[in-house]
């Protein structure tokens, strides 16, 4: 190796005393100080680095100033840039005298890992005394991972303070992530937790037992009978609402949990219960599914004003998770029970989920088409995607349903298109596989986007079809010259290594150089499903399509704002906070401004989840022809908080959600731009097909 290179690398490589401690060692920047002020402002200097994904000499060279602010936002920045060049100035910072410095050092050391993480880590743990910096440093320890890890994290179950014990066990439910075991012995600690004191310990307690034990050998029963008893006894709703669905996904959820969960004095705990459902695997799905058909019908029956409140959504995933089995007379008769209901009782027009519950009611009755398309005149649509539901069902269907939902993939509603393609995707034969890729001349690159999902998740069914690979030759010679149509080019990725032929794998390296880092970024994921290929060199990283210039972010790091979202439901207010993601929040306003957002649909819903919105289209694939780059932080998801929504690593656009619950899985993954202060109630009544009338965006002198 030429001496020079040494020379060149030999700053980047004295913070390595970290893993033996951090003693009294400082970072010096080269040529001093008031060179580095005399150049450029630093929090320029950072922010340029973060928006282009960069690590700079002149970036790590801050590292040495004095200015706390600047050390914090160094800390967080080399986070979110998330290369492994930054590790050891963070190693330094996680040593800084500043409480508020180690944490961020802490939480971007979690996001980037790499060799003598973990050391050092281990060794703040033993000198942190706040319950807040320690709990950090667990986290971290969660994301980072390694063998030890389970061993640490347990040593503070038992720990006196709250704060603490919860963070060791929040972290064990992140370290779980990876999909690695853990002993019986740890499974049986967690659980122990299940009867803290502590609200917040117990929670985190059963968000770590969904995450882990799944992973390891079969749990004592005990720890079944613990789980069942939170999901019924506890006096947390979110407590109670975890343990249902880590009962349900370890196949323990049985008839007489199911009843009494659906009969939990909240809503959203019983829609958990009733969406829980889809998680249970076998035969046992569908008679859970008959049974709570039968449950909600003869609630309905008793209350059919409950369909204008929350309960709405338990009744929707009633109905979804029955749509998913063979009718039988029982679920026939609860389903029109349901929709009888639905028509018997005056409630509020403006409510989707009436005519939701209509739709699907009707789908699993199984009544004649004509009503099924009819059976929501204020969205024409939404009849539709459930016929085609129903047309593409069993592997048997017949030519003419075949040619009923090739039509709908010319239907003007792109919703209409994408239920059609999820429906004729998997089905043989030669004519539903041509009207798929007959689609990808259709004039919206959002369906486009959805021909390749449907050729990723049916490969094996196109891949011997033999006009597949010029069909998509041909969408791609559309696209690639279009830089504000990637989403086209992402889905791409994905159907050609799902592929898995020759030509396919040929085509998916040329998409290794495209200039956006989403399409790239999506290649590498592609790649790692193909186990016998190597992803060729990318190229570096870019400019975002919509950057936001220093000035701009400091102007908005000062300024307070609040978005009152008005929907057909009502409203909800929401605090937006410009500290931690000024771009986010940039963006967010100035689209709310244009009217973007208005009269747009709410698209998704999730029980005791989310609530999903922000895309025109209402498809779930829609953007505002740009991208932003991620601006995640240590500020949790707890109940209400405002995330955005990705396809992937810096691809937040315009799509938002609002948690209904808290959801640390979340945390560090999304960007963080919000928090419902007001009208939460109203964010828990509204259902998928409601509507954001108009969004007023308020920022105070």
């Amino acid at each position: 190796m030429p001496f020079g290179y040494f020379l060149k690398k030999v700053w980047v490589l004295l913070p390595l005393w970290f893993v033996f401690g951090c003693g009294s060692a400082t970072v010096t920047p080269k040529g001093g100080m008031d060179v580095i002020e005399a150049k450029r402002d630093p929090f320029v200097i950072i922010d340029l680095a973060e928006d282009g994904r960069y690590v700079s000499r002149e970036l790590l060279d801050l590292a040495g100033l004095s200015d706390r602010e600047v050390k914090t936002r160094l800390a967080l920045a080399l986070g979110r840039i998330g290369s492994y060049e930054g590790v050891d100035v963070l190693s330094a910072l996680a040593c800084d005298k500043a409480a508020q410095v180690r944490k961020l050092a802490y939480f971007s050391l979690g996001l980037i890992a790499g060799d003598g993480v973990l050391d050092l880590l281990k060794k703040r743990l033993t000198v942190e005394k706040s319950p807040d910096l320690i709990g950090a440093c667990l986290g971290a320890l969660g994301q980072v991972g390694g063998e030890s890890v389970p061993d640490i994290l347990a040593g503070y179950f038992e720990n006196d303070n709250a704060v603490i014990r919860a963070a060791a066990l929040r972290a064990m439910g992140i370290y779980g992530a990876a999909g690695i075991p853990v002993s019986g012995q740890i499974i049986t600690a967690i659980s122990l937790h299940l009867t803290d004191l502590a609200k917040q310990v117990r929670f985190m307690s059963v968000f770590a037992l969904y995450r882990i034990v799944a992973l390891s050998s079969e749990p004592e029963s005990a720890i079944f009978d613990a789980l069942r008893k939170a999901a019924t006894q506890d006096s947390s709703p979110d407590v109670r609402g975890y343990a249902i669905r880590t009962l349900a996904k370890l196949g323990k959820m049985d008839a007489e949990l199911l009843k009494e969960t659906l009969a939990d004095k909240h809503d959203r705990i019983s829609a958990q219960a009733a969406f829980s459902i889809g998680l249970v695997k076998g035969d046992a799905h569908c008679v859970l599914a008959r049974q709570a058909m039968i449950i909600v019908a003869k609630r309905l029956t008793e209350e059919p004003s409950l369909l204008g409140s929350t309960y709405a959504h338990t009744v929707r995933a009633a109905l979804e998770e029955a749509a998913k089995c063979r009718a039988n007379l029982q679920i026939k008769t609860a389903a029109a029970s349901i929709y009888q209901n639905t028509t018997s009782e005056p409630i509020d027009q403006r409510s989707a989920a009436t005519a939701k519950v209509k739709c699907l009611a009707s789908l699993v009755a199984d009544y004649d088409d004509v009503s099924l398309v009819a059976c929501d005149p204020a969205r024409p649509y939404a009849g539709k995607r459930m016929l085609s539901k129903r047309l593409g069902k069993g592997k048997e269907t017949s030519p003419e349903a075949i040619k009923l939902l090739s039509e709908m993939l010319t239907d003007p509603d792109p919703r209409v298109v994408l239920a059609a393609l999820d429906s004729l995707g998997p089905l043989p034969g030669n004519k539903a596989k041509q009207a798929v890729l007959a689609a990808f001349e259709h004039h919206n690159p959002i369906v486009v986007s959805a021909v390749f999902d449907t050729l990723a998740a049916n490969g094996e069914n196109f891949a011997a079809y033999k006009g597949t690979m010029s069909a998509i030759e041909l969408a791609l010679k559309r696209y690639l010259p279009f830089n504000h149509a990637q989403a086209p080019l992402v889905s791409a990725a994905a159907a050609l290594a799902a592929l898995k032929t020759p030509q396919a794998i040929e085509l998916l390296s040329k998409l290794a150089i495209d200039p956006r880092p989403a399409v790239r970024s999506a290649v590498l994921s592609a790649y790692d499903s193909l186990v016998n290929e190597n992803p060729p060199k990318l190229l570096t990283p870019i400019q975002p399509a919509h950057p936001i210039t220093p000035k701009e972010k400091s102007y908005w790091r000062t300024k307070t704002a609040t978005a009152t979202i008005i929907t057909t439901r009502g409203s909800f207010v929401i605090d937006l906070n410009p500290s931690i993601a000024p771009a986010t929040v940039a963006s967010f306003v100035e689209l709310a401004t244009d009217g973007y957002f208005d009269d747009s649909e709410i698209h998704r819903v999730v029980p005791n989840f989310v609530i999903q919105a922000g895309d025109p289209t209402g498809t779930g694939l829609g953007d505002p022809d740009y991208m932003l780059r991620c601006e995640v932080s240590p500020t949790p998801y707890i109940k209400g908080t405002v995330g955005m929504a990705l396809a992937g690593k810096d691809t937040g656009g315009s799509q938002f959600f609002v948690t209904i619950s808290p959801q640390p899985h979340l945390d560090g993954k999304y960007t963080v731009f919000g928090h419902v202060t007001s009208g939460m109630d109203t964010v828990e009544l509204i259902e998928e097909g409601d509507s954001i009338l108009s969004i007023d965006i308020d920022t105070p002198q």
